[in-house]
């Protein structure tokens, strides 16, 4: 089998990538930076603004399955409008391109997995949320669904599209659960607001699981929540957290200093409620190594807190 992925050196994409070295899988990786071969790994420059299709065309011919988690990072901040654009753009552009490309391809994939996220679904309260479930608004719901849309093109080209929704990724690696930690280790609970929203989660090797797993299911196309079975409270995550690494309960956030901070994107990036259940995954019979919260923070803690000890 062989993959290519866009966003490869991304947290995600490189846990992907990692997984599929150790089983021995054909990997190409598409990057704006270095071409050179490393570790087996086929490295393809390329530019989601100002792509090159016929080169992209080659790869995706050479390739069964597509993985395309590329677009800029969304970090808890005072975005204007530009910062905004950007986000939307380089999700809609990249994904616009390779599904180009793949109908220019002349060996089609057999799937392409595609990023999206829970805050397709908006501030939900505590409906539980399937891939049924119908969108929200705002402008991270109006993100996902742009960039589903675009994926979704690729099944004109008869390839499987699978959707991901991905909740909070737990890494010690990267997203947001450092910044938290290291919060937590200087007494600042991960409690947002009254923490009643509900927080869908799951684990980096779960989640770089379920996309290969969806990339061979052959299941037909369709979003699939990214998120453990077992969603929690903003405030039983962040219990949870400061038990895991040996702290009690700290300053909850209040509501008021998000706002301050954030402007109206804290009602959506932290104050959310979104309760996702996998209901795809579970009908593909993906297993999750980490479904309860506990664990997940156990097994990711004693990392997270040598990596915060190694910057004092």
């Amino acid at each position: 089998m062989s993959f290519l992925i866009a966003g490869g050196t991304g947290l995600i994409g490189g846990t992907i990538v990692d997984l599929l070295k150790s089983s021995g899988e054909d990997i190409a990786v598409l990057t704006r930076g270095s071409t050179a071969e490393k570790e087996g790994i086929a490295y393809i420059h390329w530019d989601p603004e100002k792509p090159d299709t016929e080169t992209l065309s080659d790869s995706i011919s050479e390739s069964d399955y597509v993985v395309n988690l590329s677009g800029a990072p969304i970090t808890p901040s005072r975005m204007r409008k530009a910062e905004k654009d950007a986000i939307l753009k380089s999700r809609v552009n990249a994904t616009h391109a390779i599904v180009e490309a793949i109908g220019e391809s002349g060996s089609k994939p057999k799937a392409l997995v595609n990023g999206s996220a829970v805050g397709f679904y908006g501030n939900r309260n505590d409906e539980e949320l399937t891939e049924s479930s119908h969108p929200g608004n705002g402008f991270l719901s109006d993100v996902c669904k742009a960039w589903e849309a675009e994926a979704f093109r690729a099944k004109d080209y008869g390839v499987k599209v699978y959707a991901i929704r991905t909740g909070m990724v737990l890494s010690a690696d990267g997203g947001s659960l450092p910044i938290m930690a290291k919060q937590a280790m200087r007494g600042i609970s991960a409690t947002m607001g009254g923490g009643s929203q509900w927080m869908s989660w799951i684990h980096i090797s779960d989640i770089a699981r379920l996309m290969i797993s969806f990339a061979k299911s052959g299941a037909q196309s369709s979003a699939a929540n990214g998120v453990s079975p077992n969603p929690v409270r903003n405030s039983e995550f962040a219990e949870t957290l400061m038990s895991s690494l040996g702290r009690k309960n700290g300053i909850k956030i209040p509501k008021f200093a998000l706002k301050l901070a954030l402007g109206d994107l804290a009602d959506e990036m932290l104050l959310s409620s979104q309760r996702a259940i996998p209901a795809k995954a579970q009908e593909i019979g993906f297993s999750f190594e980490y479904p309860q919260l506990k664990g997940a923070l156990e097994e990711i803690s004693p990392k997270l807190l040598r990596l915060l000890n190694a910057k004092r």
